[in-house]
C-alpha cells in the first residue's frame, strides 16, 4: 500500500485525545517548516502541502469523532427521558391502584363477615324493639 492511504487509515483510527495531539504535532511542524524557509532551509516545498493536508485530514476526523460523541450523548439523553417516561407512568398507575384499594370497603375474610352481617342484623332489631317499644308508651 502507499504511504497515503496507510496515513489515511492511521487518521481514521484516531480517538479525540490523539486526535488532538496529532493536530498539536503536525500544527507545530509547519511553524518550524516556516521558520527553516525563513532561514533558508527548506529543500523540499512539498512539505508545506503535504502537512497542511494532514492538517486537515485531522481536522476532518476530528469533526467526525465529535458529531459521533454529540449523536451518542443526544441517544443516550432520549433512553433516559424514555425510562424516566416510563418510571412516572408506573408510578401513577400504582398510586391509581392504591386509590382504587382505599375507595373501596376493605374486605373481611367470610367469618368475619357473617359476624359482621350477624351484628348488623342485630343492630336493626333492637332499633326496632326500640321504636316499637316508643310507639307504644306514646
Amino acid at each position: 500500500m502507499s504511504k497515503l492511504s496507510d496515513r489515511r487509515k492511521e487518521v481514521r483510527e484516531y480517538t479525540v485525545d490523539e486526535a488532538e495531539q496529532e493536530l498539536a504535532r503536525l500544527r507545530r511542524q509547519l511553524f518550524d517548516l516556516r521558520i527553516q524557509q525563513q532561514r533558508g532551509e527548506v529543500k523540499n516545498n512539498r512539505q508545506f502541502t503535504q502537512v497542511r493536508t494532514d492538517i486537515a485530514r485531522v481536522l476532518h476526523q476530528l469533526t467526525l469523532l465529535e458529531l459521533t460523541e454529540e449523536e451518542e450523548a443526544v441517544e443516550v439523553e432520549e433512553e433516559i427521558e424514555e425510562e424516566e417516561e416510563a418510571v412516572e407512568v408506573e408510578m401513577k398507575a400504582s398510586a391509581a391502584k392504591v386509590e382504587k384499594k382505599a375507595a373501596r370497603p376493605a374486605e373481611l375474610p367470610p367469618a368475619e363477615e357473617e359476624e359482621a352481617a350477624e351484628e348488623a342484623e342485630e343492630t336493626e332489631e333492637t332499633e326496632e324493639a326500640e321504636e316499637a317499644e316508643a310507639e307504644e308508651k306514646a
